[in-house]
């Protein structure tokens, strides 16, 4: 049998086997990380489960706690004063609640439907104290899946039918009334106040469909005409307002961004690619987003939350300080409340979000 080559012998057992003296394969750089970390926010006394978190334009933080995460007790609405949280007022839970906020920043509203009385209206006016203001005239309207108010008398309440309700005495009495045909489809997504007239609402191609197409639509006389500003896509339109009027919204496949009001959008370029926006909050010259899919039932270290500070171009792990090792909880499909997802921007700069009944808050302002 013919002798191999020393030379050629060599070069095969490095190829092979490798040699001390060989270039190790280089380490992943670490990803990089957000300037700030979260802390938990301590509940309100004798409660110990949130149900709903937002923040008005001027960055009041209001959320709607209860004992525990059951349906049979009363829930309350509340303030986040200082370190603390101010009661405004009772809620009853024996069905669901939806919280809600005006866009122009000094109305709160929140809806209630209770099997016995229908559906509820509770407004926190501008002395901050909240009661019940009004009712739906019909309970085959079915639950509140989304509430708007332009500060003033006009209020949007959108429900799980597809209908898009109409009230021009801040939900007073029983005031409410079905809203002209909306341009593009049916209905079916949250309801943004942009300003004291300008409103956007996201549309179905069709009830009931889960592979329907949606729209992104726009008003400018609250509510009563329509026209079309985003092109079809697939999953709901979100919208979040943030300072110096910009917006961030975003659907299962896409995020767009605007700096006048929902008149002209672009792309924004989204952390990981194929990973859509679950939650996200407008900050000065960025966003913090939750990556979706959260409903995944293992538990993995993919990171899904992330903040940006120059719009888009640049992104940065924000998961320092949470319990769950992605940043965000897992989403329960089989439970009402638990797993919720809410991002919002404080007045102080600080961002704070909900999951898993829990607030938590930055522990320095985002920028």
């Amino acid at each position: 049998m013919p002798r191999l080559p020393a030379v050629l012998v060599g070069l095969l057992v490095v190829a092979l086997f490798g040699c001390d003296g060989a270039e190790p394969e280089p380490e992943p750089e670490p990803a990089a990380r957000a300037p700030f970390g979260w802390a938990p926010v301590a509940p309100p006394p004798v409660t110990s489960f949130a149900l709903g978190l937002t923040a008005t334009a001027d960055g009041t933080l209001y959320g709607i706690f209860a004992p525990s995460d059951r349906l049979t007790e009363f829930a309350g609405l509340y303030r986040r004063d200082g370190d603390g949280w101010t009661r405004v007022t009772g809620l009853p839970l024996d069905g669901g609640v939806q919280i809600a906020v005006g866009g122009l920043g000094g109305e709160v509203l929140a809806s209630v439907y209770s099997p016995s009385l229908g559906p509820q209206v509770y407004r926190v006016g501008a002395d901050g104290v909240g009661s019940r203001v009004g009712y739906f005239p019909s309970v085959s309207y079915g639950d509140v899946t989304g509430l708007a108010s332009d500060r003033g008398d006009v209020v949007l309440a959108l429900t799980g039918v597809g209908e898009l309700l109409r009230s021009e005495r801040g939900g007073a009495g029983d005031t409410w009334a079905r809203s002209p045909d909306v341009v593009g489809g049916v209905p079916s997504g949250p309801v943004t106040f942009v300003d004291a007239r300008t409103v956007l609402l996201s549309v179905a191609s069709e009830r009931g469909n889960a592979l329907a197409r949606w729209r992104l639509v726009r008003s400018e006389d609250a509510g009563a005409t329509w026209s079309e500003v985003l092109p079809e896509t697939v999953g709901f339109y979100n919208v979040r307002t943030g300072p110096g009027g910009r917006l961030l919204a975003f659907s299962g496949s896409a995020a767009h961004a605007s700096a006048d009001g929902g008149r002209t959008w672009a792309p924004v370029a989204l952390p990981k690619p194929g990973r859509a926006i679950a939650a996200a909050a407008v900050t000065p010259a960025g966003y913090v987003v939750a990556l979706a899919p959260l409903s995944t039932p293992a538990p993995t270290t993919d990171a899904n939350l992330f903040a940006t500070s120059d719009g888009g171009r640049t992104w940065a792990e924000a998961r320092d300080g949470l319990p769950w090792p992605g940043g965000m909880a897992r989403l329960n499909p089989w439970h009402p409340f638990e797993g919720h997802h809410r991002i919002v921007r404080a007045a102080d700069g600080h961002v704070a979000l909900m999951a898993g009944g829990t607030v938590y808050r930055t522990t320095a302002p985002v920028s």
